[in-house]
């Protein structure tokens, strides 16, 4: 394939990943409340926010560390690396799935036993192999092992509810048979790839090696789920009567917030690529420039379109005041930001103890933020907690690359 064929593969796959992420959530969530209702809404949202969370544990930071990582190694080496994520992950999610279903029981309004699977499906979405394909600059690989096969479970999962089957069909065909195929899928096309006769290999000591390895970027990313995973189940704590709609917004700003993933997701590889720092700086500059431009289009966006998406997503059962729209506006605008400083510019600057700093301080601010402000304030209360916590994270960052270029 010539390079201007590749190219323009390349950067399709880039627009396409984001829009089905975006997307595939609005072909099962009328589903779920037209025929289901605002309860089982709740639950499965849930679930969810509880999943998620420990997902972002049983993922172990590889997708913080692991794209710069491989984007300048060998076929062979890289398989290594991708063999030794999924073993660390596998050995993560068995508590974290227990855990998780455990929670989800506990906390759901309705409907229990879908909660759990919705919150252990959640919770084995951390195998995806996204982190690998990105770094390798292939982004059409995450679209063929983890994108199309999670749209085409999510369709059929809505076409059986539509059809009368029970809740527990979007869970169980729509989350978690997509969540065991990517990594299968993974693993046998980089296998492909990879040198004649390079095989997958299990070494205890290699694999402990591996965890401590991602120790600093497990932490971040593990203080980073209460305040990014959380608020929905800490909401539900402090405010249930909130959780509908507040877990309605906050689907809508994840979706959104997915949609515009392309852009720190295409700059991974291309920061961690030159060899030098300086030329990785330069790049990484212009990554967080683009990163907040793109967080304040975004907002603006969300805040005229939010209203009416609300309303035909969630058929008409949830709505969202005007304040709470623009609260979660200002968050998309934070989050964009800080994905760029974090994800992108302290990376390139070998500073990830910094992002689990600014992660703790997030958790910190947002636990009490988030639980606070639902109990006085409801949905804009909740999301003014966010918006906090968001900011305290951001702050942390920003400081920590200052001292960084000043002590260079």
């Amino acid at each position: 394939m010539s390079r201007a064929r590749r190219l323009t593969a390349s950067t399709t796959a880039y627009i396409l990943i984001p829009i089905l992420a975006a997307v595939s959530p609005l072909l099962v969530l009328p589903a779920i409340t037209a025929n289901h209702g605002a309860s089982a809404w709740a639950s499965v949202a849930i679930g969810q926010s509880i999943g998620t969370a420990l997902a972002t544990v049983v993922e172990l930071g590889w997708g913080l560390n692991g794209p710069q990582r491989v984007a300048r190694t060998s076929e062979k080496a890289s398989l290594r690396w991708l063999t030794l994520s999924l073993q660390t992950k596998v050995i993560a999610l068995i508590p974290a799935s227990a855990v998780a279903a455990v929670a989800a029981a506990f906390l759901a309004p309705s409907d229990s036993l879908t909660s759990s699977l919705v919150a252990c499906a959640m919770t084995a979405s951390a195998l995806t192999a996204t982190w690998f394909f990105l770094g390798k600059g292939t982004p059409w690989l995450i679209l063929a092992t983890d994108g199309l096969p999670r749209l085409v479970c999510l369709a059929l999962s809505a076409i059986f509810l539509v059809m009368g089957a029970p809740l527990m069909t979007y869970p169980v065909l729509g989350l978690l048979l997509p969540s065991a195929l990517a990594p299968c899928l993974a693993l046998y096309i980089a296998a492909k790839r990879a040198p004649l006769g390079t095989k997958l290999w299990w070494r205890a000591r290699a694999v402990i090696s591996a965890l401590k390895l991602q120790s600093t970027a497990l932490f971040a990313r593990a203080a980073s789920a209460v305040y990014i995973a959380l608020p929905i189940t800490l909401v539900s704590i402090a405010s249930p009567s909130s959780v509908a709609a507040f877990a309605a917004g906050e689907r809508l700003m994840r979706m959104g917030l997915a949609a515009v993933a392309v852009v720190p997701n295409a700059m991974q590889a291309w920061v961690g690529a030159p060899a030098d720092r300086q030329s990785k700086w330069s790049r990484a500059k212009r990554a967080m420039a683009a990163n907040a431009a793109l967080g304040f289009i975004s907002a603006t966006i969300f805040g005229l379109a939010a209203p009416w998406a609300v309303t035909w997503v969630f058929s008409g059962v949830v709505t969202l005041d005007p304040i709470s729209v623009w609260l979660f506006a200002l968050a998309i605008f934070t989050i964009c930001t800080s994905r760029g400083t974090g994800g992108i510019g302290l990376v390139a600057l070998t500073r990830v103890r910094a992002i689990a700093v600014s992660a703790a301080a997030g958790a910190c601010v947002g636990i009490p933020a988030i639980l606070l402000g639902s109990a006085w304030g409801g949905v804009p209360g909740a999301v003014a907690g966010e918006i906090l916590a968001e900011l305290t994270v951001l702050s942390v960052q920003v400081v920590a690359i200052r001292r960084r270029l000043a002590a260079s």
